[in-house]
Order: structure tokens, then sequence, then C-alpha cells
């Protein structure tokens, strides 16, 4: 069985890329709404709620489903940058050491700036979007340099705009002028290309595009998503079955975390059958800070 873990709704756009190439995948979703956004918190914080939340997802998977999960899939860009504080003690994680980063436990931005090196032509103007926390951790722009991206980076941290995104709607007057805010630095530099660095923002996608299109009108923008290349990292022949259920384990409110999917209309956006569950997730402290 596979895990897929997120702070709330923008782990399932990683979902929706891995059962577009596996649909009767194994896979267990969490979402810690709970604690959501990760974004604004501390990142040795967000570290140890990493720790704590994965622990119980892979206990949880043994016991209920006797079987391992033998794949961790940690969706959320904030968490990623996270893991590099707390990887030399993976083993907290998972008895044993079992887990380790760039085998079976994936994140999405080592791969996705290995991949965005040699998908994005030399010398462009990228800019990036991304939650505070992922910004401030230099992350993204640290292993661009490692692997030698040929293009200029312009990285702009967006506070508040995956929480609007988790709430929705997605098409308000509210989000339009967030994103015109947080567009402008990039625009006037200009970008020809835009990442997008927390996995809820390719939920807004379309208006992300018509924003640009709107303060850009001679300027075609390309707008990219790196967590398409996750699934590459999946190891082939894995167990198929399309009368699986998708169980989602929510740390906060089980009733509103199934509201917002029936919005979502979660089978449509995943190009699903497969029975949805919503379950609750062991209850962990609340954030004190």
């Amino acid at each position: 069985m596979i895990g897929v873990f997120d702070s709330g709704i923008g782990g399932l756009t990683v979902l929706r890329h891995l059962l577009k190439r596996f649909p009767g995948l194994p896979v267990v979703y969490c979402a810690d709404t709970d604690w959501m956004p990760y974004g604004d918190k501390p990142l040795p914080e967000v570290a140890q709620r990493v720790q704590s939340v994965l622990s119980w997802l892979g206990e949880n998977v043994s016991q209920r489903y006797h079987q391992p999960l033998k794949q961790l899939v940690v969706a959320c860009n904030t968490a990623a940058s996270a893991l590099d504080l707390c990887k030399a003690s993976s083993d907290a994680i998972q008895p044993a050491g079992q887990w380790s980063l760039g085998k079976n436990l994936l994140e999405p931005i080592r791969p996705g700036c290995q991949w965005l090196t040699q998908a994005v032509p030399e010398a462009s103007k990228v800019g990036l979007l991304a939650t505070l926390g992922t910004v401030n951790s230099n992350q993204y722009a640290r292993l661009l340099e490692a692997h030698g991206a040929p293009f200029f980076l312009h990285s702009v941290a967006c506070p508040g705009l995956a929480t609007l995104i988790e709430r929705g709607p997605w098409h308000s007057a509210e989000l339009q002028k967030m994103l015109a805010g947080f567009l402008a630095p990039l625009v006037a530099w200009p970008l020809d290309t835009l990442v997008l660095g927390c996995t809820h923002y390719p939920l807004v996608q379309a208006a992300i595009e018509a924003q640009l299109r709107q303060m850009l009108p001679q300027r075609p923008v390309r707008v990219i998503d790196p967590t398409v290349c996750l699934v590459d990292r999946l190891p082939q022949g894995l167990p198929s079955d399309v009368t699986l259920p998708i169980p989602f384990y929510v740390t906060g409110n089980e009733s509103a975390f199934s509201s917002r999917l029936a919005q979502m209309d979660i089978t449509a956006f995943l190009a699903t059958q497969r029975p949805i569950e919503v379950l609750p997730a062991r209850h962990f402290p609340p954030y004190s800070g």
C-alpha cells in the first residue's frame, strides 16, 4: 500500500497524478487538517508534527489492513522542506529506519528541482509561488543551484493562499485580488515560467493562468506543476485493484472534510469510480504556537 500525506486537500493534486498512471493503486490518503496551514509555522515544529503523523499512519495501515505501508509520498512542500531537518533521525518515523528520502519516502522538491533543470530552457526567468515556510527554507533555490539549473529564479511567499484554496471557493474576488498581489513582482520582472511550489496551488491553476493573461497580455507564461514527476519515482509492477476503496484519514473534522470532497466532486476530480471513505485519524495535540 502507498500513503499520500498532506496538510489538507492539496495532496489530492498528487493523488490525481498517481491514479492517472495507476488507476487501481492500493493507496491511503492522510490530511492533517487540524494543523493546516503548515506554511506559516516554524519548520522544526512542522518536522516534529510530520514525524508523529507519519509514524501513526504507518502503524495504523499495518494494523488495519494487515499489510505494510511500502511507500510514503509527502505531497506538502512545507513538510518536505521540514524533512531536511529531521532526515538525520528518520528512523523515528518508522522503526528500524525503514523510511529513506528518495527511496520509499518521496517528496516533491528534490525530484521536482531535478526535473525543472531539464524541462525549463536556459536563461528563462522562473517565478516560484510557495508558502512562507518553503520560501524561507531556501530548498528550491539551493537544490536548483546544486543541479546546475540554467535559469534565473525569483521566489514569492504567498501567506494565506493555501488556506483560502482549502476553504474555497476557487473563483472569488478575494482569490483574484490575492493572486494579483503575489504575481505583481513576478510580472514586473517579467517572468516567462511560473512554478507552483505548493500542492494546493494547482487547484486554482486556471485562475492563476487567467490572472497572468490579464497582467501580461503580450507575454505567454508557462505554468508548471512539478509534482507530475513524482509518478515516475514509484516502482513498476505495483498491485492493482480498481474496486478497492480509497481511505482518507483526517486529523480534523471529518464531516467538514467530507463536505469539501463533495464540493470538489472528488470522484470526477480523481477520475475514478472507486469508493471514498473518510475516517478519523488519531488525535494529535493542537498547535500551541
